[in-house]
């Protein structure tokens, strides 16, 4: 962990943090538009779309596949059959292939999941932090404790549900209070202390900017 010192060096991590937020954000629609020529060769790999086996799956008529090949059940991942406001369901593109995923999530959980081959498998693991955006990234926003802090992280994935970038920045509060002190910028490696709220507001500013009202989330009935 290091701190930004002197005008110079500022100038130039300011400017790297943008051009490499800014690439993360026009990026992530190309990143994740496609699989490879040679991954879509094998077209039993490529994930597909099915609207019923989606509606099976919510209604506990047929079992998931994550990734280890262990069974996803709509009721084990719920705990129960008693839904709340925060069980819902949505349908929405994150790899850019023209088909939408099954998105569900309740509590502090968010899966995702695809077809393959038929199977309705596991495409990403998600917290209930994480927040789909319209580009087809994903953020984590935090608000957390001891001491109290405020984490952002953007990630980006490809065509399979695998993170490829990921870009983070975190404030915190030496007093456990609301007057933040302490900011940070970290590029997947390690952390990088900002020198002043301001130039983490301007750095923060535009990642918070992107919206994710184009996921339409459904409250999931059994």
């Amino acid at each position: 962990m290091w701190l930004i010192q002197g005008d110079n060096m500022l100038k130039k991590y300011k400017l790297t943090c943008i051009l490499i937020l800014s690439l993360f954000i026009l990026t992530s629609c190309s990143s994740t538009s496609s699989a490879t020529d040679q991954q879509k060769q094998n077209d039993s790999l490529v994930p597909g779309y099915n609207e019923q086996l989606f509606r099976d799956f919510l209604q506990g008529k047929v079992i998931a596949k994550d990734k280890n090949n262990d069974e996803i059940r709509i009721e084990d991942y719920f705990g129960s059959k008693t839904l709340d406001s925060t069980d819902e369901y949505a349908l929405y593109d994150m790899n850019h292939d023209g088909l939408p995923e099954l998105h569900v999530r309740g509590g502090i959980s968010y899966l995702v999941f695809t077809v393959i081959d038929k199977q309705l498998v596991l495409w990403h693991d998600f917290t209930g932090y994480d927040i789909p955006l319209n580009n087809g990234a994903v953020l984590y926003s935090r608000d957390g404790a001891a001491p109290k802090h405020v984490d952002y992280q953007y990630s980006v994935f490809d065509f399979y549900g695998n993170e490829t970038l990921r870009i983070g920045f975190s404030k915190y509060s030496s007093n456990d209070d609301e007057n933040y002190d302490t900011y940070f910028f970290n590029d997947g490696d390690e952390d990088v202390q900002i020198a002043s709220k301001t130039d983490w507001d301007k750095l923060t500013r535009k990642l918070l900017s992107i919206k994710s009202d184009k996921v339409e989330w459904h409250p999931i009935a059994f």
